[in-house]
């Protein structure tokens, strides 16, 4: 009998540990997600935004101006900084 609640009492000991670190792990996580939330919260507020011509997805209008969107692609290395983004608004 004694051997019995032992493991009863080891599997009991287990099943807290693994509950405390599983809702450690969620914490961490949920903190980490709020913290990218919150940086592209930031940038989102920093870019100036392109309206996208409706009538033509190939183009954007910013301060007047219109521009075309190619198939060119860039690597992210070659980008200094990001420029901006486009807003249905």
């Amino acid at each position: 009998m004694v051997g019995r609640e032992v493991k009863t009492v080891n599997k009991k000991c287990l099943f807290a540990v693994v509950i405390v670190l599983v809702s450690l792990i969620c914490l961490s996580a949920c903190g980490a997600l709020r913290d990218t939330a919150d940086k592209n919260k930031a940038l989102n507020e920093s870019l100036p935004y392109y309206e996208l011509n409706a009538a033509n997805y190939d183009e954007i209008s910013y301060n007047g101006l219109t521009y075309t969107i190619t198939d060119e692609c860039l690597e992210m290395s070659e980008l200094q900084e990001e420029i901006g983004q486009v807003s249905k608004r």
